[in-house]
């Protein structure tokens, strides 16, 4: 593995090769001013063909607060969405398609809905979660 880092010591390009030297994987990244990874270009050996090599390209946004409000990929799959509220918590997540949406109250997560049901958390009084 080698790797190659920016001048503020953010990972630049990450790169597997044989011994040979025939590159098994790599990622190049790309960064916002705030340091939030903006892209990722992945390249990774093709299992069939070994001469070949598949590429995808990742990109995210990000909320004023850093938070990661969208995931996009080239091959358009994964897709990724993400909502807040005022305490950070994440109300709603779309991946590939499923939302799930969650309800909290005094920043404890006490249900979360996706398309096949509704899971209920409850707490004990030393504030940790029970089944």
């Amino acid at each position: 593995m080698t790797f190659d880092y920016y001048l503020n010591s953010s990972l630049q390009t990450e790169t597997e090769r044989t011994l040979g030297g025939a590159m098994v994987a790599g990622h190049a990244l790309q960064y916002d001013p705030n340091g939030n990874q903006t892209q990722d270009v992945s390249t990774t050996q093709n299992a069939d063909d070994h001469g070949a090599h598949l590429s995808r390209t990742s990109t995210s946004t990000y909320t004023p607060c850093d938070q990661t409000a969208s995931v996009r990929n080239s091959d358009g799959t994964g897709a990724q969405n993400y909502a807040y509220d005022d305490n950070s918590d994440i109300t709603s997540q779309t991946v590939g398609g499923t939302t799930t949406n969650n309800t909290y109250a005094r920043n404890r997560l006490l249900y979360s809905t996706t398309p096949s049901g509704t899971i209920k958390y409850n707490y004990a009084r030393s504030g940790g979660w029970t089944r």
